[in-house]
């Protein structure tokens, strides 16, 4: 009898110990839903651009957004918006506006971040300038 009280009081024991290892898992799962990000992209010139020295330049744009998760970056959206003269861009003002809905991302494990690439061509010459943002808010302003 006590050999059956003994292996009774060993399985309890040892089921409490399966279970408490196995409730932090699957109650991560539970909080971890995937959610939808909206991202409003707020695209302006932060010059004049109308002096001669910008007459015949051009800028184009290439937005790519990226899913990170720990050390691992995963493109999730992009875009290349064709080269246009700089003049031509709009003032803060007209502001060229673009929303993106990024699905599936896991808040608590999960960040985007925006990186851009901005080619400006000016009689043969080139200049690229490049850069990455945070996005932690809904919207995110890319200036020329």
């Amino acid at each position: 009898m006590k050999r059956c009280l003994l292996w009774l009081f060993f399985i309890l024991i040892a089921s409490g110990v399966g279970i408490a290892a196995a409730y932090e898992p699957i109650m991560s799962v539970i909080r971890d839903k995937p959610v939808e990000k909206e991202i409003l992209f707020s695209l302006y010139k932060e010059s004049n651009y109308t002096s001669k020295a910008y007459k015949g330049c051009s800028a184009e744009i290439y937005i790519a957004v990226e899913k990170v998760r720990s050390t691992t970056h995963s493109v999730v959206w992009d875009t290349t918006l064709d080269a246009m003269l700089l003049s031509k861009y709009p003032s803060l003002k007209k502001a060229m506006l673009k929303k993106v809905t990024i699905p599936n991302v896991i808040e608590n494990k999960e960040h985007l971040e925006m990186s851009y690439l901005l080619t400006y061509n000016s009689k043969g010459s080139t200049l690229k300038i490049q850069g990455t943002k945070f996005i932690g808010k809904d919207t995110v302003a890319i200036k020329l």
